[in-house]
């Protein structure tokens, strides 16, 4: 059985490792609190009283009268900006009989002077990169509504226009935005023959399937954790029917259920004020074609006029003034067009499913396979926090880093999952020692998760080994891949490598025996490495295939123990390679016992680890008599 898989050995290890050090400033330099950071003061012309002085408490600035019906005739608002950022602010008013008057920066009086002309309206905002960091938030008493209207922020409308209101009192707070929280997207489809996916997808997550040919039928979107006032809309271009008349919005569905009638486009829109801080960018997995490129804000992606279906969908929010997304969960599009329509088609390369293989995407081993379909323990994370914590490190280890400083405001409770489920999900990186002494570290006084490191083989402690290490392996896996790809099945490419392993592996102890590297380059490896070895190359033939650990049992003895749950035309199936490899050795022809068996028989020597639970079940059994 080996050494112990991840979990009884390496998780003990690197729990033990994790380094718990609190060093002040050690996240982003902190900025000064809303209180001493920003100060505001100012002036209003107030009927009968003339220039009054505002009043500052530290937080909120006042101009006015109240309960005097008396117009508001113009304000002047000073501000001290001592945040460490760039900006100010600005504001204009709406007068009687004028209307709006143009923008004018902090210390220069908006309105009029000596012409009895009320204030009706105003908008203020934040300029340069202070918009970023702060919102400007501010409510008027208005004349018959009184404080009705509530708070605005942002270069919203405060008061009325065309109405003949007069203003009365206006308050102004500076307020830093929530760094720890951020605006997600959620996400789920209804797929042929499967129905609603009991998790949605998160944050560029993958939501649907590739490779099986499998309709979309309905989608569900919605937001969460949004500091700001609006929400998000969509609606889809259904077969038989075209666009959807109205856009459906924040989780109703839009398509069709029960109907078998395909989604073949998709338009998603922000609405109200979060569509002034996000843009909302997504990309489909088209039939025929594979993932398109990027559509934003409205545009279409998918197709139009070709009668293709969408099978698998990405949504992910950039902030404004961000730069739009590339490569998002390992994920690389074929192609720039979002909307295929019959005048563009031959501009996009069509990628049979069915022929070819999944490549790979970066020079130290991310693959273009990735999202719910492939990383199963993404989306058994339990919190949009851990995932987006999950997919900051895909990010950079896909670029070859393996110190990861975290911006996503991770509780060190959460972090263990998120570095199981990491390493589990990717045999991919194989310069990474699944077993090596890994951690992270976290503030003692916000246990807030700062930076995560993962260890390292000794040849890939630069990135030039790194790179290397991931050269040889590749150019290993690419004939097993591509000789398998020449077969034109699932059952019979997964036969294949199952044979390939074990004509190319033995069962010995060494460095690299956790690793998929030592499987296909030094040809030694245990439970672990053959595992991981049979995970990337199925992923590569574009066959679903997850790495379970858990514990072995023999007649005589008990351990951890490494295998594989691979999907087959839908259905989930266990396989042990390891064991195959070995009893084939001692008994000197092949052996297949372990591939492709339902839970009922297999659960009688195998039991998971907790943390693969919540894997699929295994429960077809039809295919296991055709081997053995």
């Amino acid at each position: 059985m080996g050494r112990s898989t991840l979990t009884q050995k390496a998780f003990a290890a690197f729990i033990a490792f994790c380094i718990t050090v609190s060093i002040a400033g050690f996240l982003s330099p902190a900025k000064a609190d809303a209180s001493s950071a920003v100060s505001l003061s100012g002036v209003a012309h107030i009927q009968d009283a003339g220039d009054t002085p505002g009043t500052f408490d530290g937080t909120t600035l006042t101009l006015g009268s109240r309960g005097m019906s008396r117009r508001l005739e113009s304000i002047q608002i000073n501000f001290t900006n001592n945040t460490g950022y760039e900006g100010s602010l600005e504001y204009q008013v709406h007068v009687q009989n004028i209307g709006w008057m143009a923008y004018v920066p902090a210390g220069e009086k908006a309105g009029t002077s000596g012409q009895s002309l009320r204030l009706e309206g105003m908008r203020i905002r934040l300029t340069g990169e202070l918009a970023k960091h702060y919102t400007v938030q501010y409510t008027t008493h208005i004349q018959d509504y009184g404080d009705n209207q509530g708070w605005v922020r942002d270069g919203a409308l405060a008061g009325t226009t065309g109405e003949s209101k007069r203003l009365e009192e206006l308050r102004i707070k500076i307020v830093p935005l929530d760094s720890s929280a951020s605006t997600n997207v959620s996400y789920r489809v209804h797929r042929q023959d499967y129905g609603w996916e009991s998790t949605w997808a998160t944050n560029g997550g993958v939501s649907g399937t590739t490779g099986q040919s499998k309709r979309l039928e309905g989608i569900e979107v919605r937001l969460s954790g949004n500091q700001y006032t609006g929400g998000i809309s969509y609606r889809t271009h259904i077969q038989n029917i075209g666009w959807e008349g109205t856009w459906c919005a924040d989780g109703t569905m839009s398509g069709t259920s029960g109907r078998a009638l395909r989604l073949e486009a998709i338009q998603i829109n922000l609405t109200g004020d979060v569509a002034n801080y996000y843009d909302v960018y997504y990309r489909v997995h088209a039939q025929d074609y594979g993932w398109l490129g990027w559509a934003k804000n409205g545009a279409e992606s998918g197709t139009s006029g070709l009668s293709k279906r969408l099978e698998a969908i990405q949504i992910v929010l950039i902030r404004k003034a961000g730069t739009a997304p590339a490569s998002v969960a390992g994920v690389t599009s074929v192609t720039t067009i979002a909307s295929v329509t019959p005048s563009n088609q031959s501009s996009v390369v069509i990628v049979p499913a069915s022929t070819g293989a999944v490549s790979v995407t970066s020079s130290y081993g991310a693959i273009s396979a990735s999202g719910s379909t492939y990383y199963p323990y993404y989306e058994m994370l339990s919190n949009n926090l851990e995932k987006s914590a999950y997919n900051e490190i895909l990010q950079a280890v896909s670029q070859g880093e393996n110190e990861i400083s975290l911006t996503t405001r991770l509780p060190n409770d959460y972090m263990s999952e998120v570095y199981i489920a990491f390493l589990y999900d990717h045999p991919e990186f194989v310069w990474i020692d699944p077993a090596g002494r890994g951690g992270w570290s976290y503030n003692r006084s916000t246990l807030i998760v700062n930076k995560v490191r993962f260890p390292c083989y000794d040849i890939a402690s630069t990135a030039a080994g790194r790179r290397q290490m991931t050269s040889d392996f590749i150019a290993k896996a690419d004939p097993i891949v591509n000789e398998a790809m020449k077969l034109s099945s699932a059952l019979s490419r997964e036969c294949y490598i199952h044979n390939a392993l074990g004509d190319r592996v033995s069962y010995v102890d060494n460095t690299y025996d956790q690793s998929a590297y030592g499987a296909l380059v030094l040809g030694k490896a245990v439970c672990a490495g053959y595992s991981r070895a049979y995970q990337y190359l199925l992923q590569r033939c574009g066959i679903p295939c997850y790495y379970v650990g858990g514990t072995g049992y023999t007649s005589s003895t008990s351990g951890g123990h490494a295998w594989n749950i691979v999907c087959i035309n839908g259905k989930f199936y266990n396989v042990d390679v390891t064991w195959d490899d070995t009893i084939s050795e001692s008994r000197g022809r092949r052996d297949y016992r372990y591939l492709n068996i339902p839970d009922s028989t297999f659960g009688s020597d195998h039991v998971r680890d907790s943390e693969c639970m919540g894997l699929p079940s295994c429960t077809d059994a039809s295919i296991a008599a055709k081997y053995y």
